[in-house]
Order: C-alpha cells, then sequence, then structure tokens
C-alpha cells in the first residue's frame, strides 16, 4: 500500500486503542478527549471515527480486569509489595522510581500502568492517598464485584492446574510438563528467604513469557486453529506442626 494508506490505517488503529484504553465501558465517544489522549485534532478523529464505522468495524472496550485482578494478586503475594507485617504496602505512582509501574510490569502484561489503575479505580480496589501514594483497600471494602471476578479467576486458574496435572491419569501420549518441589523441616526466616528469592525468579518466569510472545506476534499466521498455552508459578507457605506439639 502507499504511504498515506498506511498513515491513514495507523491513524485509525490508534483511534480505536485510545477508544479501547481511556472511555469507560459503555460511555458515548468523546472526541475531545480522543484528541487529547492521541494528539490528533478534533476534526482528525472525528474523520476516523466514520472511516471505522464505514467499513464496519466495532469500537471495542478490550477488558482489563483480568490483568487488574493479577496485578492485585502480585500486590498481595510478592514479598517486594508488602509491609515487614505481610499486608500490601503503599505504592508510589509517580517519579523515576514507581513502584506501582514495576507491579504492573510484573503482572499486568503489555498494559499500561495509568490503565490499570484506572480500572482498580473503577472498581473500587483502591484509594489515593496524599502524599501520592496508593492504598489498597481491605478485604472488608471490597466491591461485590470484585469478589467476584477473583472468584472467576480463582476456577479458570484452579481448572488448568486441574488439567494439567490429570493428563497423565487420562493417558496422555505427550503429557505437558509438570513439575513440584518443596521444602520441609525449615525454620521461619529460611522460609522467608525461600519466599524472597524464588518470588523474585517467578516474576522474570512469567516475564519472559510476555517477551516471548512479543517476539512470535510479528508475521504470525490467524488463519489457522490456535491452541491456548500458558504458565503458572506460585509459591506455598505453610506453618508444620511437629509430632511433638512444637
Amino acid at each position: 500500500m502507499g504511504i498515506d494508506q498506511l498513515i491513514r490505517a495507523a491513524k485509525q488503529a490508534y483511534v480505536k486503542a485510545a477508544f479501547a484504553e481511556i472511555l469507560p465501558p459503555g460511555s458515548r465517544v468523546n472526541v475531545s478527549r480522543l484528541s487529547v489522549a492521541t494528539g490528533l485534532t478534533r476534526k482528525e478523529v472525528s474523520s476516523l471515527l466514520g472511516q471505522i464505522r464505514s467499513q464496519g468495524d466495532r469500537l471495542t472496550h478490550r477488558t482489563k480486569e483480568q490483568r487488574a485482578i493479577r496485578v492485585l494478586r502480585g500486590w498481595t503475594n510478592d514479598q517486594r509489595f508488602r509491609k515487614p507485617n505481610g499486608r500490601p504496602e503503599e505504592l508510589s505512582v509517580h517519579g523515576r522510581r514507581c513502584k506501582f509501574a514495576l507491579l504492573v510490569k510484573l503482572y499486568g502484561g503489555d498494559v499500561t500502568p495509568r490503565a490499570v489503575l484506572g480500572e482498580l479505580e473503577r472498581m473500587n480496589a483502591v484509594v489515593l492517598t496524599n502524599e501520592g501514594t496508593i492504598r489498597m483497600k481491605t478485604a472488608r471494602r471490597q466491591s461485590q464485584k470484585q469478589v467476584r471476578q477473583q472468584a472467576i479467576e480463582l476456577a479458570r486458574l484452579f481448572g488448568d492446574f486441574v488439567g494439567t496435572v490429570a493428563q497423565p491419569l487420562r493417558g496422555a501420549k505427550a503429557p505437558v510438563f509438570f513439575g513440584f518441589r518443596e521444602c520441609t523441616a525449615i525454620p521461619p526466616s529460611e522460609a522467608a528467604r525461600f519466599e524472597r528469592t524464588f518470588a523474585k525468579r517467578g516474576a522474570a518466569l512469567l516475564d519472559s513469557v510476555d517477551q516471548w510472545l512479543d517476539s512470535r506476534r510479528k508475521g504470525r499466521d490467524e488463519s489457522h486453529e490456535q491452541d491456548r498455552v500458558g504458565l503458572g508459578v506460585y509459591l506455598i507457605n505453610a506453618s508444620v506442626t511437629r509430632a511433638d506439639g512444637q
């Protein structure tokens, strides 16, 4: 295609992406807000919206709820984002050492911290403080919608786990790799060190999955049948009572 067609297609994709990321689901198209977000003029945005509709394309919101739940789970479980007492710490959202941005990078995939923060606010899961940080709301204040989403996510993860573990039992010829390692009878200080060490390694491993997917997206043929693949990592930390009761 000519360069003018390429530029027009890129602008259309840019407007569609801005609509999905910025405008709340169910809201009317706000040309001024899209213009501010994209840097395009209001006239350009209106024209591009008309072209998108005339081509039969739909303006749709990409769901960020599942990724927001993943971010909340990482915030709760990852030692790097917890206080010494085990509770989620308040995270900075501005500056060069923005800890919330690191959290989103590790657990949110390819979405922006701003998009995830907006979704967490919409879910009523966080509170913005006067110091410029965000604080996770307690479980008692979680909305019913957030609790329902967490239950749905847990059920999906449990189904994936059971499906993987049960493959040898079903006689699968080439079962997906599954492994589990545990350490018992170690002191709490060593258990805490284990958690810190492998939380970082697990986060790095999951981050490498996103990098691998990004490298494979270019030139990928979408016409063939597609499979769903993934990788799960979890940590356990349970106290063991000795036989003598100590």
